[in-house]
């Protein structure tokens, strides 16, 4: 199998998580906490009506199939409390947070490939960390750990391409 350096997601996450750390370090926390924020909870409901509109019964397990309708209500209906409350109560923040990150550990402990589910759900991890963190309200220093942990998956994730790369130019065989 050929590798092919630097495949397209994970180079468009890599540049995200750059971006967005760089963003966190360089904008005050009242705009750069508040915009993630509202952000991350865009994707999510983003994320949870694709997946709602592609669930298909007859191409998954039951297993899956009801992991991913609940997943999907779920999200949404944590985005629009968020949404609606979220920033004016830094403790609901912290609950629909932490409610959001049960489905991505869920899969992770259901699936075979552990660290394949976990690339897959990194941003849902994000996401997570962004809803549970980001109110300004609360500490203003937040937006430099919020920053240090995008940093931290961008170059994870380009250690990771290098030791990819390395690996193919051995001959060793991985998946990706």
């Amino acid at each position: 199998m050929e590798y092919k350096f630097f495949k397209r997601t994970s180079f468009y996450f890599l540049l995200l998580c750059f971006a967005v750390s760089v963003f966190y370090f360089a904008c005050p926390a009242k705009i750069s906490l508040t915009f993630s924020y509202y952000l991350a909870l865009t994707v999510i409901i983003i994320t949870a009506l694709v997946k709602f509109s592609m669930l298909n019964k007859d191409l998954y397990s039951q297993r899956d199939y009801l992991l991913d309708l609940s997943e999907s209500v779920v999200s949404a209906i944590i985005a629009v409390i968020c949404i609606n409350f979220g920033q004016e109560y830094f403790v609901l923040s912290i609950i629909c947070g932490v409610l959001y990150l049960i489905f991505p550990v869920v899969r992770l402990i259901l699936a075979e490939i552990k660290i394949n589910q976990l690339f897959l759900d990194s941003f849902k991890f994000l996401c997570g960390f962004v809803i549970m963190a980001s109110n300004y309200h609360y500490a203003f220093w937040i937006k430099y750990i919020l920053g240090t942990v995008f940093f931290v998956t961008a170059v994870t994730i380009l250690i990771t391409k290098f030791k990819h790369l390395k690996e193919s130019r051995e001959g060793s065989f991985f998946y990706e």
